[in-house]
């Protein structure tokens, strides 16, 4: 805490945050309690970015508390929130910052499955949110943490939810206990998984699974991508406004949520 004593900033400046999420959220708070003047673009409805998801699914309701306090405090100290603002050079004319931040996330990775069409494939935030249909039968491309736990999410809504995943074991980095606990429950709702595996195809409702070398054909309604996520380059022309420009969290390299509130803050510090 002493190393970290946030103070206040020997020349206040005017900042531009580009993304509303941890990282985002974080580097707000900081700034302004160092008595810059930052002012933050987030081109959804909602504050949070992926925190907004990591709550969904079971037993992870208290990511929440989080987001609640991140969006409490910069609303506390006065931080200009605009949302459904998609920041843009026009954006950096009328604001004339000094500096910019990029915290503008990462973008879901989409598996090349031949016959694989838009109808059929769901990110993770369309099967958590439940906006579109995802039928009952539902392949999850990805077995990793979140791949498992989406499955859980939607094995607990009643439907028929199989794990295909390239690598020997599933949700592979998770913490052990949570690791046992998690698959325990995915045991009990009858989730099968596969591993060593991949989808090859996807014609209508009919997928093929190669499992150790030898193809499997699986009836599905829909495929959720759960492959990770790649950084969002797509604000990296802010780069070259001539401005001094930081580029945090998710928009770096995928990580966690603790990664992203401290480049947040480590950011702030050095402004």
């Amino acid at each position: 805490e002493r190393d970290r004593r946030i103070l206040p900033a020997s020349a206040p400046r005017k900042i531009l945050i580009v993304g509303g999420g941890p990282a985002g959220l974080e580097a707000a708070r900081v700034l302004a309690l160092r008595g810059h003047r930052p002012a933050l673009y987030e081109k959804r409805s909602e504050l949070g970015g992926q925190l907004n998801l990591a709550a969904i699914p079971p037993h992870k309701e208290e990511i929440r508390n989080i987001l609640d306090y991140l969006v409490f405090q910069v609303k506390k100290l006065n931080v200009p929130i605009h949302l459904n603002c998609e920041a843009t050079a026009e954006t950096v004319s009328r604001e004339d910052p000094d500096v910019i931040l990029l915290a503008a996330g990462a973008l879901p990775l989409l598996p090349p499955i031949p016959g694989l069409t838009e109808e059929k494939l769901f990110t993770v935030e369309e099967a958590l949110r439940g906006r579109r249909s995802l039928g009952k039968k539902v392949l999850v491309v990805g077995g990793g943490m979140v791949g498992c736990e989406v499955s859980e999410f939607l094995a607990g809504q009643g439907k028929e939810v199989t794990i295909v995943e390239v690598l020997p074991e599933v949700a592979a980095t998770m913490e052990g206990h949570n690791r046992r606990l998690l698959l325990e429950r995915l045991n009990r709702l009858s989730v099968q998984i596969f591993t060593k595996s991949e989808v090859l195809s996807l014609q209508g409702n009919q997928a093929v699974i190669c499992q150790a070398g030898e193809n499997v054909e699986m009836e599905t309604d829909g495929i959720v991508a759960a492959m990770g996520s790649r950084a969002n380059r797509s604000m990296s022309v802010f780069e070259s406004c001539g401005l001094p420009c930081y580029t945090i969290g998710d928009a770096v390299e995928t990580r966690d949520i603790a990664a992203a509130v401290h480049e947040g803050f480590r950011a702030a510090m050095e402004i």
